[in-house]
């Protein structure tokens, strides 16, 4: 049986009553599910790999042999006339190296082809994968500025995640740009404040996360908050995004029922709310649901 609780914000934790059940879904994206299964690839936007100076090349492929690697076993070596080169010293051609069969990753490429890929350098060359192929089209995308915003009226919708040096972008209700949403990490989570003024995100950077307080229509930051690393859910309880709540599910020891954790920010100051068995949460219209698998 699948328990529930709801707490109002502002009321004491011993005020909690049974009510439903709310149930969270994960939406995931498979990129690249044709890949067969033994080569797993790790989707990242161009515009990072290039900016943390990861080689890359757009070329025509000219040149296709296949050569045997002590180490890597049988392989292929194109040659490539090198269109526009990134991060690496080139001349008009260079010999890339990559496994034969895409489950090792190998690229299959035509003699003919244009590519766009990252490279990485060993002792024979350089070498790439199936996991380092972009488009040549994003690979030169990658090094525009950002579109201007050209949106008009209030936001219709914040698409979240990671866009490079962008987490979030609002748009109008033409999908047009109004404003970027600059910053460090991935937005985990959103939660737009009651009078539709200001916006709360759960962000992840490396190994902290942290709840950022912005302004909905210019997505500038006003104020961030350090929260526990087991944090996954994030609420904003009043228009001026001074009363927010957030959620963590913990497991003391391995074998051990989740435990909720429920905690109030207000201003910088963060305090522990609630505490629960369970270990399904999620926020919606000033309450806490709670359930336990």
């Amino acid at each position: 049986m699948v328990r529930s609780e709801r707490h109002r914000p502002g009321v004491t934790p011993s005020r909690w009553q049974v009510t439903g059940v709310a149930v969270g879904a994960l939406l995931v994206l498979l990129i690249g599910a044709d890949v067969a299964a033994a080569c797993s690839c790790r989707p990242v936007d161009p515009r990072d790999r290039l900016r943390e100076g990861v080689p890359a090349v757009i070329a025509r492929v000219v040149g296709k042999e296949t050569y045997t690697d002590p180490f890597f076993g049988e392989g292929y070596e194109y040659r490539l006339q090198v269109e526009r080169g990134f991060n690496l010293s080139h001349g008009p051609e260079l010999s890339v190296r990559t496994a034969v069969h895409e489950r090792s990753c190998g690229v299959d490429w035509q003699v003919g082809q244009r590519v766009g890929a990252f490279l990485s350098h060993r002792k024979t060359g350089w070498h790439t994968s199936l996991c380092h192929l972009v488009d040549p089209g994003e690979l030169e995308r990658a090094l525009l500025p950002y579109p201007r915003p050209i949106g008009q009226g209030r936001p219709a919708l914040i698409a979240a995640g990671h866009y490079s040096e962008a987490r979030l972008m609002a748009l109008d209700g033409r999908g047009r740009i109004l404003a970027y949403g600059f910053g460090k990490g991935t937005t985990e989570r959103l939660s737009v404040c009651p009078g539709h003024r200001r916006l709360v995100e759960l962000v992840q950077h490396g190994s902290r996360r942290r709840v950022a307080i912005r302004r909905l229509r210019s997505l500038r930051v006003l104020r961030g908050v350090i929260v526990p690393r087991a944090t996954n859910a994030v609420y904003c309880a009043d228009k001026s995004g001074s009363a927010i709540f957030t959620a963590a599910v913990v497991y003391p020891t391995e074998r051990s029922l989740g435990r909720i954790e429920v905690r109030a920010i207000t201003g910088r100051r963060v305090r522990k709310a609630a505490e629960r068995a369970g270990d399904v949460v999620a926020f919606a219209h000033s309450h806490a649901y709670r359930g336990s698998r």
